[in-house]
């Protein structure tokens, strides 16, 4: 009797240690979904289709990496997609003004550094929310672009300025390389780099991270202004692929790559994830809202799912996380 129940108490724990291996999870949920839309359109499964594909995940990867370091350090950004369409603005205004297509591009990244460093400070050395110092940033980098263009795009971009969006090498996207780049880097700086390796233990206990001797004021506004500068490159990434700056693209971005990021395995408490997992997520959503286009489901209808999705996720993330504690 005792043997029975003790194999039971192991099957369960197996099984509850299989869920918390949350990139395998999403792995299974990759492939199955992308069954379903094979049996659902046969010709999803071409060439094109992934090269859409990976173009839509790649122009999202420097902001999600971005958001993945913040969440594994305990913050997160809500300014990522005001800040994207900022330096989105700032780039083609520069370009158009002129200024060499480099030093616009250059200078579209450092105005995400810009608001970057001011959500570090106000969350780092003032001690405020990041929830309230992120909204109130959202809104200012969303309104400068505004100000900027009355609320119009701009067009009119030089065609080797399109070559980061576009361009291909060997018949592989430019900016698909990029991404993979910064995947990889970045991941392999969570593994080896000090600095980086911290932000688990300040994300898993501040406190003892003090007592630890970590820089935590130094941590935060690293993270901050790392996110915010991903977050303009990402936007600039976009502004060369569909060579236009609007203010109003993005809404949503910030949200979208939180929900990625928790379903490959970050948490909003911090101190876990990963990078390769945070992107496995991002390809499920894109893989998610590609099921409702072939379903014939109206696009109005993706905020709505990208809002559930976060929801359930945080809620497994939860549960998980309870079952774990009582074994």
């Amino acid at each position: 009797m005792e043997s029975k129940n003790t194999k039971k108490i192991s099957i369960s724990s197996f099984f509850i240690r299989f869920l918390q291996m949350r990139s395998s999870v999403v792995i299974i949920l990759i492939v199955l979904i992308f069954i379903a839309l094979y049996f659902l359109s046969p010709n999803f499964i071409s060439i094109t289709n992934f090269g859409t594909l990976s173009i839509a995940v790649a122009s999202e990867i420097p902001v999600l990496i971005g958001m993945a370091i913040l969440l594994i350090s305990g913050g997160f950004d809500l300014s990522v997609g005001s800040v994207s369409a900022m330096a989105m603005v700032v780039t083609g205004l520069s370009i158009n003004n002129g200024i060499n297509i480099y030093l616009s591009i250059l200078l579209g990244i450092l105005s995400g550094v810009m608001i970057g460093l001011i959500n570090g400070f106000f969350v780092a050395k003032l001690r405020i929310n990041a929830l309230i110092v992120t909204l109130g940033t959202m809104t200012i980098a969303r309104g400068i672009p505004l100000v900027l263009t009355g609320g119009r795009a701009i067009v009119g971009f030089p065609e080797e300025f399109g070559f980061l969006g576009g361009g291909k090498i060997g018949g592989i996207y430019f900016m698909a390389i990029i991404a993979v780049v910064l995947v990889i880097a970045a991941d392999w700086s969570l593994r080896n780099i000090r600095s980086f390796r911290q932000l688990y233990y300040v994300g898993g206990n501040e406190k003892a991270s003090i007592f630890a001797g970590i820089n935590i004021t130094r941590i935060r506004i690293m993270t901050y202004t790392l996110s915010g500068a991903l977050a303009a490159f990402s936007g600039i990434i976009l502004t060369s692929r569909i060579m236009t700056s609007t203010p109003l693209v993005n809404q949503d971005l910030a949200l979208k790559v939180i929900a990625a990021a928790i379903i490959g395995g970050c948490t909003l408490k911090g101190g876990e994830g990963s990078i390769i997992g945070a992107v496995l997520g991002l390809i499920f959503m894109f893989l998610i809202n590609s099921a409702m286009v072939f379903l014939g489901i109206s696009p109005y209808f993706q905020g709505i799912v990208i809002g559930g999705i976060l929801i359930v996720a945080v809620s497994i993330d939860v549960l998980l996380k309870s079952k774990k504690e009582i074994l």
